[in-house]
């Protein structure tokens, strides 16, 4: 409960920094963080970040301070700053999800998967 809290302020907060960066200013090199440099395999990496952008919404998993659920736009907000994507087209790439014909979350399925693998390995 306490970290969907945290990510319900941390996605509130990246909310108000893209909506009023100005009252932020400057970060200075003692509060900024390096930020890692990852990108999906292939040239799918939004649509892979939209899955599960799209899945955190869809399950209603966190929440603003307000006690809100979080919207799609403040998920796709924090997707956008975790994954380091953009993601101007989200209600697109949305559709473009749920239209596809053989699965409609092949990276999800495949993360299942793996996690599935895993746990049998490590329970051999």
């Amino acid at each position: 409960e306490r970290m969907v809290q945290l990510v319900g302020v941390e996605l509130q907060l990246t909310k108000e920094q893209a909506e009023h960066a100005e009252r932020f200013g400057p970060r200075t090199e003692e509060t900024s963080r390096p930020r890692l440099e990852i990108r999906g395999k292939g040239n799918n990496s939004k649509m892979l970040v939209m899955e599960i952008v799209v899945g955190l919404f869809l399950a209603k998993v966190f929440y603003l301070p307000t006690g809100q659920a979080a919207s799609l736009k403040d998920i796709v907000c924090w997707g956008e700053r975790c994954f380091g994507v953009e993601l101007p087209n989200y209600c697109n790439l949305k559709r473009n999800l749920f239209a596809k014909k053989k699965s409609l979350t092949p990276f999800l399925d495949q993360m299942r998967n793996v996690f599935h693998l895993e746990a049998d390995r490590q329970n051999e």
